[in-house]
Formats: structure tokens, C-alpha cells, sequence
């Protein structure tokens, strides 16, 4: 999987702790995928690590006892001056199946922005 950013999406970040994270349900937490891969060239990063159901690029911090830990807000809650429905983002169920030559796959983003979805 591979997340694209605009500089203004990562302003302030430490470009050296730019990392994709997973939201685990069952915790209710992020989770860092510790194959991140960042090309600042390409203003991407990077992931071969599958199965959650959202993901987002963030900057994380390392603790004292060397874990890692992602900022960040659950997906649910909104920024301040978000709007209701700006944050959500959603990818659905391809159809009819996937053994058909072609297939569908449904998505919604909270803005206009540059997407890639490789499968």
C-alpha cells in the first residue's frame, strides 16, 4: 500500500518519524506497520503490512523504553474546524466478485486529494 502527502500535510513533522499506521479495532488504537518506507522524492510512503481497515500517515515519537507511539486521533472524532461528515473516508466491498475480468470498488475521501489504489 502506498499513501501519497502534499507538504502541507506533513508541515511540522519530523520527516525522519513519518510512518503509515493501521487503526486496530479491537484496541481501539494505531498501530505503526513497521515496514514503513518513506521516498520524500515521491512524497509517499510505503507499506506491505495488510488487514486493518484505515490507514494514515503520521509522525511518530519514540519513548525512553524505545516503543514507538503514533499521534493522532481516533478516526471518528473530529479536528478542530472540521465540519460533521468531513473526516469520514471509506472504501467498499468490490462487486460482483473477484474471479469476474473486471470488478468495482466503491470509495469516499474527506477532501480532494491525489489517490492511488493498487491492488
Amino acid at each position: 500500500m502506498k499513501l501519497f502527502f502534499r507538504d502541507e500535510d506533513i508541515q511540522g513533522m519530523d520527516t525522519e518519524n513519518i510512518v503509515i499506521c493501521g487503526w486496530n479495532e479491537a484496541t481501539s488504537q494505531w498501530e505503526v506497520m513497521p515496514d514503513s518506507t518513506l521516498d520524500p522524492v515521491e512524497q509517499s510512503v510505503t507499506t506491505e503490512t495488510t488487514g486493518y481497515p484505515l490507514y494514515q500517515i503520521m509522525c511518530v515519537s519514540s519513548s525512553s523504553s524505545g516503543q514507538t507511539n503514533p499521534g493522532g486521533s481516533t478516526p471518528d472524532t473530529l479536528d478542530e474546524g472540521d465540519t460533521a461528515g468531513s473526516s469520514k473516508s471509506s472504501l467498499g466491498q468490490n462487486y460482483p466478485n473477484p474471479f469476474n475480468p473486471s470488478t468495482t470498488i466503491n470509495y469516499t475521501i474527506s477532501q480532494d486529494c491525489h489517490v492511488t489504489l493498487k491492488l
